[in-house]
């Protein structure tokens, strides 16, 4: 089912997964210095960055609604956050850092 394991295309400008179109956005991107992340329905409760390599960058909690996460201190490339929930379920989504 594409809505529990969502298939990621092989690039780094994915915009939306179907099903969550209307609950869960992250923006922009590609990003300068901070990516968004609006949870309508706060399905999400934590997330973890990591590089293209899969080398751990940071992780935190997540906000109701929105979070702003500060990214300015990434060198410009491709990153993998994961977003959680609290029944387990994970969301990969790629993103572009200039």
């Amino acid at each position: 089912d594409e809505l529990l394991y969502p298939k990621i295309p092989p690039t780094c400008f994915i915009t939306s997964i179907r099903g969550f179109e209307r609950d869960l956005s992250i923006y922009p991107n590609p990003l300068n210095t901070e990516l968004n992340i609006l949870d309508d329905f706060s399905l999400f409760n934590s997330f973890e960055i990591y590089n293209s390599g899969g080398r751990f960058i940071k992780r935190g909690k997540l906000e109701v609604k929105l979070t702003r996460i500060d990214l300015n201190d990434l060198a410009s490339g491709c990153y993998f956050i994961k977003l959680s929930s609290k029944s387990g379920y994970n969301f990969p989504y790629k993103f572009l850092k200039i």
